[in-house]
């Protein structure tokens, strides 16, 4: 995968919501929504420099399987970060919905469980593709060093510049993957990877 370096000063690639794909996952939602909250109350604190303009982040929820002219349609109503997590969508029309993506957001970022083997290899025109993980080496933020507890589980985040670990009151690996999702999106948004953690942390 390969992974683009922007300014994370800027919203310009964000603004101003996340769609979740088959959003059913209500342990990523919680978590991200976390994520977008604090950077709706610290946005409001960093306004735009060009006009003073700030909007306000919100979570979209599509399915994979809805009809294409529908999600193009909320395509191109909005930018956003789309974050992918899918598991059981036929391949075809997980490629149609990515096709429209490329065409409707252009270089806009597409974050995608690097884990699941038929997202690894997916490009949608010149969108920025962000993964995570826990066993593809090549995803962005990683986890590794797992230990599950009687409460939860605890793991390390590698994000590409450091290590931050985290105690989470959820077992499995969906859990350790949503808490992944939510980490991708807080470093999108240009929020310090150890608020990121704080967050996840507090809110799961």
């Amino acid at each position: 995968m390969g992974v683009s370096i922007f300014d994370r000063n800027s919203y310009r690639l964000c603004d101003p919501s996340v769609a979740v794909a088959d959003g059913g996952r209500t342990d990523m939602l919680r978590l991200i929504k976390a994520v977008i909250n604090y950077r709706n109350t610290k946005g409001k604190e960093l306004q735009r420099q060009d006009d003073g303009s700030y909007t306000t982040a919100e979570i979209l929820g599509f399915k994979i399987d809805g009809p294409d002219c529908e999600f193009e349609n909320m395509c191109g109503q909005r930018p956003f970060i789309t974050v992918i997590d899918d598991i059981h969508t036929e391949y075809g029309k997980l490629r149609k919905k990515l096709d429209i993506i490329g065409r409707s957001l252009t270089d806009l970022p597409i974050i995608i469980n690097g884990d699941r083997k038929r997202l690894r290899n997916i490009h949608s025109g010149s969108n920025v593709i962000y993964s995570y993980g826990i066993e593809n080496q090549y995803s962005r933020f990683k986890a590794y060093d797992i230990s599950w507890l009687d409460y939860g589980s605890r793991f390390s985040v590698d994000c590409g510049g450091g290590e931050y670990r985290l105690t989470v009151p959820f077992r499995g690996r969906n859990g350790i993957y949503g808490a992944l999702a939510a980490f991708a999106v807080g470093y999108l948004y240009g929020i310090d990877p150890r608020i990121t953690a704080g967050i996840i942390e507090n809110r799961s």
